[in-house]
């Protein structure tokens, strides 16, 4: 028998840590001395722990272990296999959700050394008169803008299924308010009146609307300064009311990526 000291060094880790995984069932001693409390493993316990501590610097959680060990994954080649797919699957989207805090983390450190970290870029509303028209896509109910990312992202895997797409080709984000607490977001194309709708997509009628019409120009991650300025500007500024109606951001060819510095945006704001 190997006291837990001893197989604490074998392993790298430490008798604590050995004591916690006890303590959660996830790996229990095989033998507890009755007198001084003693834990105690059997060789063939090593294998297990080898195994346990290999995932853990993996950063597989406690709970994840645990249940591959019950379902007995870890001693199916196939299933863990599958599992360590998964698991890096979700560690690449952490590391791309990673990179873009980072990239947007550069942006704010430049703006402050360049000590204009609280500028405003300047904004001047144009008021167009736009038809009714329509727009095909997918759409989501929202409390934030966290949601909305992922939507473009599985719109941008299936927008090539829109056949009647409107021309110039034009992408739409279209803002409409469900309650005072949440509001839908669409991910949509353009499209002709009519066209076929592909099926788990929605059709959305944008009435005949009089709108102030504003350019963000930089990376989607700063688009929250352009409409704070908006919101700010809209009445106090440029004696513009605001109406009832779908607020939507249109994308065309100015569009270069949603991290391009020179990007552009055109946001609509429904006035009277």
């Amino acid at each position: 028998m190997i006291p837990i000291g001893e197989l604490a060094r074998l392993l790298g880790v430490t008798s604590r840590t050995l004591r916690h995984y006890d303590q959660i069932g996830l790996f229990p001693p095989a033998q507890i001395h009755p007198d001084n409390g003693y834990r105690y493993y059997r060789p063939e316990q090593i294998a297990t722990l080898e195994r346990i501590v290999q995932l853990r610097r993996l950063d597989v959680s406690l709970d994840a272990i645990k249940r591959c060990m019950s379902e007995g994954t870890l001693d199916n080649a196939e299933a863990f296999a599958d599992f360590l797919r998964e698991h890096r699957s979700s560690l690449l989207a952490d590391l791309e959700s990673r990179t873009r805090l980072l990239k947007e983390l550069d942006q704010f450190i430049e703006r402050i050394e360049k000590g204009n970290d609280m500028s405003k870029p300047e904004l001047r509303p144009t008021i167009v008169e736009l038809p009714a028209f329509e727009v095909i896509g997918l759409s989501v109910l929202c409390e934030d803008p966290t949601p909305i990312p992922a939507l473009w992202q599985e719109f941008r895997a299936r927008w090539h299924e829109i056949t009647g797409r409107s021309r110039p080709e034009r992408a739409y984000g279209v803002c409409m308010p469900a309650s005072a607490e949440s509001f839908r977001y669409y991910a949509s194309w353009g499209s002709e009146p009519g066209a076929p709708l592909p099926e788990g997509m929605e059709r959305l009628q944008i009435p005949a609307q009089r709108y102030a019409r504003f350019t963000h120009v930089g990376p989607v991650t700063t688009v929250t300064d352009t409409y704070r300025q908006i919101w700010e500007s809209l009445e106090a500024v440029w004696q513009l009311k605001p109406s009832l109606g779908p607020q939507f951001e249109l994308h065309d060819e100015r569009f270069k990526g949603p991290m391009h510095p020179d990007s552009e945006v055109d946001i609509h704001i429904p006035v009277r």
